[in-house]
């Protein structure tokens, strides 16, 4: 086989790869259900000693390992690279460290995801089903550390790395190594359920029936021959409106643990219609999506199915850790319906809420601007020379990854092109914002033209202005 057709071979894999995995991943949770029904049904006459089952948490952690490394190499420039896409830190320090900082970062990070996730399963895999309330060994615990640790610079050397799910990443590891073993499997399962929550949360309001919940349900309506519904606006607005609470309500079942089995059903049941509907046989989204989804099409079944061994705690009988764990997971998220936090790590995820800012360049200025980005503009529209930069198209070619929904790091960008140009006052940039605290509402966008786009760290608490870039292609 030739170098070349090696490479071809690869990218062709590379792009497949990610649609099979999620189909096992649904062939896999089936299995499990069904054996999970076939053990408590069978009744075996010989006194045969059961054979060792993974634990529900090591087995979570291990799958969640194992999505992070499959979400890593699937978005791997957007670790590796900064002159594809500006990286804007999230502190002013580290402005100018270089970017084999980062690609060290992300070896370590991958190469000690891959040995907890081996570890932590060989530890559930030969113990009892009661493995979960054992503390994981000193090895595993480092090697969680060192991936916390290279996690968490990677995200101050660049906020566009703070996806959900790497923020996820970290947060279930943190409550693994801050949380006591007979405990920690309680956070996990109000993390998960805030997920739901949060997220519908965030949908709610007038423009219920906006953004992506519309598209999913266009998708579903035309899969189902249903699409002659679509034209009666009603039905839209009701149907989007059923689809997030119906959400809001997945999250509610699943915080009480005599509904967890229901509940199980309606988490499975959302995320394959997401699947459908952003796979390849609907919007056909970047597979980092499907994994996302596969992910918890077979996580939340483990987390939340009933085990005999499961030990009855009530939040009296919490350690102060415990409690910490639970409060912060829960409060955390809502902060950012009111503004607090950032929009992704508060789970405001397919949400119309977070701030959308929008670039425009004059079309006789495009021709100063980087090929990746002169790609995405748009054409400027009747009787304007102003050209759209789609700076998400720009995100998802550069990095195979989404842009960050915060003002402060589009602002950033913004800021980057302003100062690219020979005339700053050729670009305008319009910023959209939510009302706070009536999330649902928007305020009047608002007009910045040349070097009055600019801003200065004051306007936020994390670096909106300084970028880490080479010359862009």
């Amino acid at each position: 086989m030739t170098p070349f057709s090696s490479a071809c071979f690869i990218i062709r894999a590379r792009q497949h790869f990610p649609k099979c995995f999620c189909f096992c991943l649904v062939f896999l949770v089936t299995i499990y259900q069904t054996s999970g029904d076939v053990e408590r049904v069978t009744e075996t006459p010989l006194n045969i000693p059961p054979q060792p089952t993974v634990c529900p948490g090591d087995l979570f952690l291990s799958l969640l390992l194992l999505a992070e490394v499959l979400l890593l190499v699937m978005t791997w420039p957007l670790w590796t690279t900064i002159d594809r896409f500006p990286a804007v830190p999230l502190l002013t320090a580290v402005v100018n460290v270089p970017v084999s900082v980062d690609r060290t970062l992300t070896a370590i990070l991958c190469l000690t995801t891959v040995i907890a996730g081996i570890g932590v399963w060989r530890k559930g895999r030969h113990r009892s089903p009661s493995a979960d309330s054992i503390a994981d060994s000193l090895f595993i615990r480092g090697c969680l550390g060192s991936a916390l640790f290279c996690g968490l610079k990677l995200v101050i050397l660049n906020q566009h790395r703070l996806q959900p799910w790497h923020w996820l990443f970290l947060l279930v590891i943190a409550q693994r190594l801050f949380v006591p073993p007979r405990q920690r499997q309680w956070p996990l399962r109000l993390t998960v359920a805030g997920i739901y929550i949060v997220a519908a949360l965030s949908r709610l309001g007038s423009n219920v029936d906006q953004g992506m919940t519309r598209e999913i349900l266009h998708v579903m309506c035309r899969v189902g021959g249903l699409g002659d519904l679509l034209r009666n606006d009603e039905f839209v607005s009701t149907a989007c409106l059923g689809m997030t609470l119906f959400e809001l309500a997945t999250g509610m079942v699943l915080m009480c643990p005599a509904l967890w089995r229901p509940g199980v059903v309606m988490a499975v049941a959302i995320h394959v219609c997401l699947l459908l509907a952003l796979g390849p046989w609907g919007l056909n989204h970047h597979s980092g999506v499907l994994i996302w989804n596969g992910f918890f099409i077979l996580a939340v079944p483990v987390l939340f199915r009933v085990h005999s061994h499961d030990v009855s705690f009530t939040p009296a009988d919490w350690s102060w850790r415990t409690k910490l764990a639970a409060t912060f997971v829960l409060a955390f998220p809502l902060s950012g319906l009111a503004g607090l936090a950032d929009n992704w790590p508060s789970w405001q995820l397919y949400s119309p809420r977070p701030e959308v800012v929008r670039i425009f360049v004059r079309q006789d200025t495009l021709s100063q601007l980087p090929d990746s980005v002169q790609a995405v503009a748009g054409l400027p529209g009747i009787l304007d020379d102003w050209c759209p930069v789609r700076m998400d198209r720009w995100s998802l070619n550069a990095t195979l990854a989404p842009i960050y929904p915060e003002d402060r790091f589009q602002l950033a960008i913004a800021e980057w092109l302003v100062q690219t140009l020979d005339s700053p006052e050729r670009v305008k940039v319009t910023i959209d914002r939510p009302r706070i605290p009536w999330w649902w509402q928007r305020q009047n966008s608002e007009q910045m033209v040349g070097r009055r786009a600019v801003v200065t760290d004051e306007s936020f608490f994390f670096n909106a202005v300084h970028v880490r870039t080479k010359e862009l292609r």
